[in-house]
C-alpha cells in the first residue's frame, strides 16, 4: 500500500467517524439534553408541592412527575 492510499484511507476513516459522531449528536444527544433541561425546569417549579413528611423533597417522585408532564406536553404538540 503506497503513501497516498494510506492518506486517503485515513481521511475517509476520520471523515466517516466525524459523520457518525455528528449524526449521533443530532439524533440522540440534543433531544435528550432538551428533554432533561425541561424536566429540570419542571422539577424546580414543583419541588414545593412534593415535600415529604420529614421536610425533604423526594427527587424520584419529582422526576417521575415532571418526566410524565414533559412527555405528555410533547405528545400534544
Amino acid at each position: 500500500m503506497d503513501k497516498d492510499q494510506r492518506m486517503t484511507d485515513t481521511i475517509i476513516f476520520v471523515g466517516a467517524g466525524l459523520l457518525i459522531g455528528l449524526i449521533w449528536f443530532k439524533v440522540y444527544v440534543e433531544p435528550r439534553e432538551e428533554f432533561l433541561m425541561e424536566v429540570a425546569e419542571c422539577m424546580s417549579t414543583v419541588e414545593d408541592q412534593l415535600v415529604t413528611s420529614n421536610g425533604q423533597v423526594d427527587p424520584e417522585s419529582s422526576y417521575a412527575l415532571c418526566s410524565n408532564i414533559v412527555i405528555s406536553n410533547r405528545n400534544e404538540k
